[in-house]
């Protein structure tokens, strides 16, 4: 049995149900888990017991994978039987042209800066918007909406009912992105695209951006992460022969 990935293992969302855990009476069976988040590491007193429940299931499991390295480290403190892996996102198993064959995604020759935020957007953020786009010369700036009601500018243009292959070939297609996405800034590194990704702030909490520093940290990209107040007004693209 394989479990994975995305947030399966988040206290954050709610009581991780018994099936998430691969809680079942059966013999004989080899479980495996691959690349589950968990919650912010700083977050982790107050979830101790979901997660001490998490990881006295983990003895049952021949292979234990999570998605960043605060997973591992929470993971470990209370179970430490079996080495606890850091892997990367499934959507990484696949490369640009695989991700292009099997979406079947064409160029598009339609210049536009992408915002995928689920939280909120500071006003030092919009500003830098704005000025990669006047230095770009881009006119057009799409927002995939979310379910978090926001004031947007007038001059973004809102697009609705995204599903996964209109989200990766916004993606693929875009000039320049921006947002609070770990699939965000996934497929953005698989398809060599200039981006920057800041925290996510919701109305109350903040969300886990452990998982996408831990990305950033493996693609040695880190500068990509801004805070939404301490904007750098530096427009640089990324280096990918690096």
């Amino acid at each position: 049995l394989l479990l994975g990935s995305d947030q399966l293992w988040n206290p954050e969302v709610g009581k991780v149900p018994d099936v998430m855990l691969l809680n079942f009476s059966m013999k004989n069976i080899n479980k495996f888990s691959y690349s589950p988040s968990m919650c912010p590491i700083y977050k982790k007193n107050i979830y101790v017991h979901e997660i001490q429940r998490i990881a006295k299931h983990l003895k049952e499991y021949k292979y234990i994978g999570v998605r960043e390295n605060s997973a591992k480290n929470m993971l470990t403190e209370f179970y430490g039987e079996k080495p606890i892996n850091v892997l990367i996102d499934p959507v990484f198993l696949l490369s640009d042209k695989e991700w292009e064959e099997l979406f079947e995604l064409e160029d598009n020759s339609e210049k536009y800066i992408l915002i995928y935020c689920m939280g909120k957007i500071s006003d030092d953020l919009n500003a830098y918007i704005n000025k990669i786009a006047e230095s770009e010369s881009i006119q057009n700036i799409y927002y995939i909406e979310t379910n978090e009601r926001k004031v947007l500018p007038k001059n973004w243009k809102v697009i609705n009912c995204v599903g996964p292959i209109e989200f990766v070939r916004l993606i693929r297609n875009a000039n320049y992105i921006l947002g609070d996405s770990f699939h965000m800034v996934a497929f953005s590194i698989i398809f060599k695209k200039n981006f920057y990704v800041f925290p996510g702030i919701r109305e109350n909490f903040i969300p886990n951006s452990d998982r996408i520093i831990n990305l950033l940290d493996i693609a040695d990209m880190s500068e990509r992460f801004i805070e939404q107040d301490k904007v750098d007004y530096k427009i640089e693209d990324i280096d990918y022969d690096d």
